[in-house]
């Protein structure tokens, strides 16, 4: 509304690795397929390229055209999951409240302000695809199939094959439960005639994509995704990721805390340091600056997951949360036990190096499965699922009828979450330590920039931790009353105190509350820029002004000035790199 950009890291690398294109394209109207400034030379295609003969592209292009970013990406959250939840034959405000849900889950978000774009899109087809794929088993053989062919056909023009991949797991365990309950009930006819038409869905899908799908899967064999030109150590040669750099982002076990307390394990790595730091306190009263005091403290991890950084939690939502319990109680769907197979699955494969027998399981033997990183990413599987069950629970408290029934399990949701919850607060220490695993190098590190002060260091490791449980009994207490306040209004719809509209509207209220002061946390207003501030990302420095100078076109630069000459792609917006 003010006319700025968000400052989103990855698009400006992208900007970087797309400038040779655009500049010939500019200049001949025409976009090449080779590109000389990524990586000593790189096929443009997987940069950026047009498709001008897919028609998805065009979809693509309207909405981006409309809606200013990040507009059209929330926009796709909402009415894809109100799509959904419409099918899934909750009232209009309901659904409404429900799509709210999906779409503030944190990571949503998150990716949005990482630059994650493609990403992004793809989460948001997510579900009209689910919802497409249950109306053809429903029997709506034309209007699901054909809807699953343009959603499925959009997603995979996203271009982010690992969220896809994802999504087909989960689709997957949906049709194995679907196939068991047609076999039980003697329907296998209607039912493969809901997987013949979802087969063409799916082969027209992929054939509108086939451009993009097939020199994806041509150029994957020269890249690290491929198989190696040199044995390892030990004589094996496999296709896809090394396994350490494929499980580098896995989710800690005890991390699903922030499934519902957002700051449990700390928040967002780089996180200043509190106003009320106890580093702080423990650093000046040792004789420190308070201004190199609150400098130094902000240097410090208070995330203390094992995954090398992270932008922020995983938060599903404190009243999601109570509701996915709920569900678990009266939901008596038969898609419950898919949404409950969807989140283990993705819960127990996001723990990657930290449940091997598991995620080595699918590493070695899943096709596909070892071409992709950041393991963490299949809980964008669990951000749709619970949201999904939660609000299929609220909707079983909204028309069933036998209320002493429901409102016996409304208080036992009430009970777990909010006693667990309670427990958090009171002693957290009961299930999270608050210690990385590189505790002691920590101290060492300590003690050597106090100068072999070991007292000190270990006085500062200690205050790091109650700054960290400080962060996670905050939120605690932040959840406890987000959880009473759906409790409350369960308890005055329950006793028919308030219209089944008027409940919708009032749990959309507390729920994009809920939400939208943890997205705040990463989506910022600082991270908004001005236009100028924005174009000056790649101001040439003297040396760059410099080395352009010669125009031998043979020339290439590796510029060790950068944090990893090869995970950033600034040269490439001025030279051969």
């Amino acid at each position: 509304m003010q006319g700025k950009i968000m400052y989103q890291g990855d698009v400006l690398q992208a900007k970087a690795m797309q400038k040779e294109i655009m500049d010939v394209k500019a200049a001949t109207g025409e976009a090449p397929l080779w590109t000389n400034q990524m990586f000593g030379g790189m096929p443009s295609y997987q940069i950026w390229a047009k498709y001008g003969k897919n028609v998805t592209t065009y979809v693509i292009d309207a909405l981006k055209t409309v809606f200013p970013n990040p507009v059209d990406t929330i926009l796709l959250y909402l009415f894809g999951a109100y799509f959904l939840f419409c099918t899934l034959k909750l009232n209009n405000w309901l659904a409404a409240a429900g799509a709210v849900a999906f779409a503030f889950s944190s990571y949503n978000f998150i990716y949005i302000e990482a630059g994650h774009a493609n990403q992004a899109y793809a989460i948001a087809f997510f579900a009209p695809i689910v919802a497409s794929i249950i109306l053809t088993l429903r029997g709506k053989y034309i209007t699901g199939g054909a809807l699953t062919a343009f959603f499925l056909a959009m997603e995979i023009r996203s271009n982010h094959v690992q969220m896809t991949f994802y999504l087909l797991l989960a689709i997957a365990i949906l049709v194995g439960i679907e196939l068991y309950h047609a076999i039980k009930a003697k329907q296998t006819a209607p039912f493969l005639k809901s997987i013949a038409y979802l087969s063409a869905a799916t082969i027209l899908a992929v054939i509108v994509n086939a451009g993009s799908l097939w020199t994806t899967y041509e150029y994957s064999k020269y890249t690290i995704r491929g198989k190696p030109n040199l044995k390892s150590e030990t004589g094996a040669v496999t296709t896809g990721l090394d396994k350490d750099y494929a499980y580098n982002w896995s989710e800690s076990v005890s991390e699903v805390f922030t499934f519902f307390i957002p700051n449990a394990y700390g928040g967002a790595s780089g996180a200043p340091a509190a106003e009320d730091s106890k580093v702080v306190k423990v650093l000046t009263e040792n004789h420190v600056d308070p201004a190199q005091a609150q400098q130094f403290a902000g240097q410090l991890p208070v995330y203390w997951g094992n995954k090398p950084s992270t932008n922020g939690p995983w938060y599903f939502g404190a009243i999601v949360f109570f509701l996915f319990v709920l569900g678990l109680l009266i939901v008596k769907n038969r898609i419950k036990w898919w949404l409950l197979s969807a989140v283990l699955l993705s819960v127990f494969l996001s723990f990657g190096k930290n449940l091997p027998f598991l995620s080595d399981l699918f590493f070695n033997y899943f096709p596909l499965y070892n071409k992709f990183r950041a393991v963490e990413s299949t809980l964008v599987i669990a951000s749709l699922c619970f949201p999904i069950l939660g609000f299929l629970a609220l909707n079983e408290v909204f028309v069933n009828r036998d209320k002493p029934y429901i409102f016996k399990n409304v208080k036992l949701a009430f009970y777990i979450t909010g006693g667990l919850t309670l427990v958090m607060i009171a002693v957290p220490g009961l299930f999270l330590s608050f210690k990385t695993s590189e505790h002691q190098t920590l101290i060492g590190g300590l003690t050597q920039a106090f100068q072999g002060n070991t007292q000190m260091a270990n006085q500062v490791a200690n205050a790091l931790i109650e700054d960290r449980q400080a962060l996670e009994r905050a939120d605690a207490i932040r959840t406890f009353i987000f959880i009473a306040l759906a409790f409350c209004l369960l308890y005055i719809v329950i006793k028919q105190k308030i219209s089944l509209t008027f409940a919708s509207l009032a749990f959309m209220a507390i729920v994009l509350v809920d939400m939208w002061s943890v997205d705040k946390r990463y989506l910022k207003d600082e991270t908004f820029v001005d236009k100028d501030t924005y174009s000056q990302a790649y101001t040439p420095r003297d040396i760059d002004e410099f080395i352009v100078r010669d125009k031998d076109p043979n020339f290439r630069v590796m510029d060790l000035t950068l944090a990893d000459p090869f995970r950033d792609s600034r040269s490439s917006y001025f030279y051969k790199t």
